[in-house]
């Protein structure tokens, strides 16, 4: 089989849809189509009978490749958080003076990870070795000091 017969194919194409559902919110219609072209890519080279069926290897190829692209995606802006022109509103302002006091308060990380990465409190202290509550004690305290530090600036 070749990658026009797997793209060309319209159940292979409800197969691909399927698989990428779940990442739609967080996937352009176009990087889900890259996934999609990258499975059918590796369904052609690496595809081995004796061990699947191709429709499973190709699902779950196009979810590996979805998963790889959000993982490049978040890569490509870690660093670029305060890559912005002029804020146009002073929520924006606000939103970089916090991210500016974030960079000098203690456990920069910890802050990062809840309020830029979204991560749950649970995720941060399985990361850090600590416990839910010292995680959630950090943030509060934290969130104090940059709150008394932009206050004062104003």
């Amino acid at each position: 089989m070749k990658i026009e017969d797997i793209l060309n194919n319209q159940d292979y194409m409800n197969i691909s849809r399927k698989a990428s559902g779940s990442f739609r919110g967080s996937l352009s219609s176009d990087e889900i189509l890259y996934c999609t072209t990258n499975a059918a890519w590796n369904a052609v080279k690496s595809y081995d009978p004796k061990k699947s069926k191709l429709v499973t290897f190709f699902y779950r190829g196009v979810r590996i490749e979805c998963l790889k692209k959000i993982k490049e995606n978040k890569e490509k802006n870690k660093f670029n958080v305060l890559e912005k022109d002029v804020p146009e509103h002073k929520s924006d302002i606000d939103t970089v003076d916090m991210l500016d006091e974030i960079k000098n308060c203690k456990d920069p990380d910890i802050m990062y990870d809840r309020f830029y990465n979204n991560k749950t409190l649970r995720e941060i202290a399985k990361g850090k070795s600590l416990t839910k509550e010292a995680v959630r004690l950090r943030i509060q305290k934290n969130l104090k000091i940059i709150k008394s530090r932009i206050d004062s600036c104003v």
